[in-house]
């Protein structure tokens, strides 16, 4: 069923299609032969293709690509390209050639390291299939270099143009392993040499980036022959004379820049002081780089640099590096602490997760599988800081980026758990309500970062399930009441003896009166509203078609129905608001390469407590009740719910999917209580009053809650 719907889709041509046309011939042109990845490379020219014979139509051509669609990376991945009536060298017959998911680690030449759409380099006039695929930079921009910047000393520049924008560009380089290093070269411009700056074609990863850029490693006596170069050391230090100094991504491929090249711009100066001031007159640093353009900058690494040659082991190689996932969070000054319970699955391997978005047998869309635990090295820990101590705002818009440089110091820290640990921690605010010198001052309120660190080799390769808990200080108030005189009294009693002092918390209403001097009768009326409970969260969904879906009250009728339905409360007491969100910048789904778009499901419950069992604990009781039947539903069985009651209501189906169900998050209004207190003693009579106050906690626990929907439900706090 899957084979067969893939290869017979009426998807229009276009960036929402699944199987795409182009005209080109894959055996033709720069980029069709993904082998010579090295220098001296002898392997096949097209080690990432396969070949099958007897293959009459583009339709069974596609049958065979669409074969390997579950097949591990390991195994060569799942088919991107397809063409029926060429071989490997490109002569005519019952041939189908099918390229796999690991050409993107191929030589494509100027195409290497982006997105498979931009293979724009090839010749000929025959048909052939492919469908959009991340290229091997992809998301250059959210990399950071792993273990080797702490080993080879290396500093990220702090340029942007905003939210994951880098900005600046080295310069560009001699092309490897493409083009062979030009015997004695001289000049220091652009382009004369390998000597002076380097584009290396088929290293598309920030890390290997950063190895090159530190070992130079095919600039060694087993490479050198091939690339008519060599990295040669100063006989007396071991160090190499003329060192790469700086190293980026640009446009998917390595760039680095040697020692030689600032030398002879910004001599006497930094190489960091030098990359914001070049002196070259054909290339500004600073003044390039991709952009605000999201899509370009994706395959756009930061720029890295040093400002002195290291020995291959530098002076930090035993500290362990890490990649941080940050949200912020505003917390108001009555929190005083927060419970932190988290989950940690460590990953070798990020690769095969595609296949968990796959389709089923029966061609329905399926909810991504949970991943087992996986054996990956690396560790997890939570930290919480304070905001302004560990963010700084660069670009344009604003864009708040972790500040490495300034060292913050978290106000609490977990340990780092392994593969498979779960742990909670208590984080405090406020110590007895009473300002300290890192903490949030008791009057306003503060924001915090948290950052989900993956501890040891710089990448991320650690998936965290989160939840959190406030608890909040019970705010009191104190009011002095006025004396006043009767009728019968012929004097004023206004003294500080004769007044009583009336306290009123504000979770309870309780009122207490203290008098000296005077004897007081006290006698209190209470009038109580009923307590308000509301429980509210969001839902994401992937539509086929979002735009008639989000305006179909029936739609939204079903929705409601399936959410008071899982909460146990009635229709009425559910509104829900939908809205189209689109994907988010890397979410490569087999669901949105189908056309499908993501909408968003806002809901609120409302529920009154009567006055008789009217009161904040249970209020409380209730909302967590029903926040822990929404937590505990798996996004399958609220799929089909939802199905279901849309069709009951309608007849109309949809295909539609449960991404993500984020934690509830509960507001306890508690029941308003006037309090009024008549004290007499003959001749001086008072009148006092209090209510009571709002009792939050947000949001309860969810174990099983993914990380990048938690920061949704953070963020909504703010």
């Amino acid at each position: 069923m899957l084979l067969i719907s893939a290869c017979t889709h009426n998807q229009p041509n276009n960036a929402a299609g699944q199987w795409l046309k182009a005209t080109a011939d894959l055996n033709c042109g720069w980029g069709s032969t993904y082998g010579n990845v090295r220098p001296g490379y002898t392997g096949e020219p097209a080690p990432a293709s396969v070949f099958f014979e007897g293959v009459t139509s583009d339709y069974e051509c596609c049958l065979k690509a669409m074969q390997f669609e579950t097949t591990s990376w390991s195994e060569g991945g799942a088919a991107l390209l397809f063409q029926q009536g060429l071989n490997l060298y490109g002569n005519s017959g019952d041939y189908c050639r099918v390229d796999r998911e690991k050409i993107i680690y191929g030589n494509l030449d100027s195409s290497s390291g982006r997105s498979i759409k931009y293979q724009d380099t090839r010749c000929g006039d025959n048909n052939f299939y492919y469908r959009h695929a991340a290229g091997a930079a992809d998301a250059a921009n959210l990399h950071t270099g792993g273990r080797c910047v702490l080993e080879g000393n290396f500093t990220r520049l702090a340029l942007s143009s905003g939210t994951n924008l880098p900005k600046g560009e080295l310069p560009e380089g001699w092309e490897l392993p493409n083009h062979r290093c030009p015997d004695n070269p001289t000049g220091f411009n652009v382009g004369s040499g390998c000597h002076v700056t380097v584009k290396f074609n088929t290293i598309n990863d920030a890390e290997e980036c950063c190895k090159m850029c530190k070992d130079l490693s095919w600039f060694s006596p087993e490479f050198s022959a091939a690339i008519g170069d060599n990295a040669e050391l100063d006989p007396t230090t071991g160090l190499q004379v003329n060192p790469c100094v700086a190293w980026q991504i640009v446009s998917g491929r390595c760039r680095i820049t040697r020692k030689t090249y600032f030398d002879h711009y910004n001599s006497g100066i930094s190489v960091g002081e030098a990359i914001v001031g070049t002196s070259d007159p054909d290339w500004d640093i600073k003044s390039r780089g991709c952009g605000d353009s999201v899509e370009r900058c994706n395959y756009n690494s930061f720029i890295y640099y040093r400002d002195l040659a290291v020995a291959p082991d530098g002076s930090n190689a035993s500290d362990a590096a890490i990649y941080r996932k940050i949200v912020t969070l505003n917390v108001s000054a009555a929190t005083e602490s927060l419970d932190l319970n988290f989950d940690v699955n460590s990953l070798d391997t990020r690769q095969d997760r595609r296949r968990e978005l796959a389709k089923n047998a029966s061609g329905d869309e399926s909810s991504p599988t949970p991943a087992s635990v996986g054996n990956g090295t690396n560790c997890g820990r939570l930290e919480v800081f304070l905001s302004e101590e560990a963010l700084r705002s660069v670009g344009s818009d604003g864009f708040m980026m972790f500040d490495e440089e300034k060292k913050p110091q978290p106000l609490c820290v977990s340990e780092c758990l392994g593969s498979g640990g779960s742990a909670t921690i208590t984080c405090q605010l406020l110590a007895g309500g009473v300002k300290s010198s890192r903490r949030l001052a008791a009057e306003t309120p503060g924001s915090l970062v948290f950052s989900f660190t993956a501890v040891g080799s710089g990448y991320d390769q650690v998936d965290f399930s989160a939840s959190t808990g406030a608890r909040v200080v019970k705010m009191t108030t104190s009011t002095t009441t006025a004396s006043t005189s009767t009728a019968d009294q012929s004097t004023t009693t206004g003294s500080a003896s004769t007044t009583p002092r009336v306290t009123t918390t504000a979770e309870s209403g309780a009122t207490t009166a203290e008098s000296s001097g005077i004897s007081v009768t006290t006698t209190t009326s209470m009038k109580s509203a009923a307590t308000s409970v509301t429980v509210s969260g969001t839902i994401g969904l992937t539509v086929s078609n979002a735009s008639s879906f989000v305006s179909d009250p029936a739609a939204k009728a079903g929705i409601a129905k399936s959410i008071a339905t899982l909460g146990g409360v009635d229709v009425a007491q559910v509104s829900v608001t939908l809205k189209i969100t689109g994907p988010g910048r890397r979410l490569l789904s087999r669901q949105l390469q189908m056309g499908m778009q993501v909408v968003e499901v806002s809901y609120i419950m409302t529920l009154t407590i009567p006055v008789s069992a009217a009161s904040a604990s249970a209020g409380t009781s209730l909302g967590n009740k029903i926040s822990g039947k929404i937590s505990a539903v798996s996004s399958s069985e609220l799929s089909k719910a939802m199905l279901d009651n849309i069709k009951s209501i309608s007849g109309t189906t949809y295909d539609l999917t449960v991404t993500m169900i984020s934690a509830p998050t509960l507001a306890v209004e508690a029941a308003t209580t006037t309090i009024a207190t008549t004290t007499t003693n003959g001749s001086v009579a008072t009148t006092t009053s209090g209510t009571s106050g709002l009792d939050r906690a947000t949001p309860s626990a969810r174990s099983s809650w993914p990380l990048w929907a938690w920061l949704f439900a953070l963020l909504a706090l703010s």
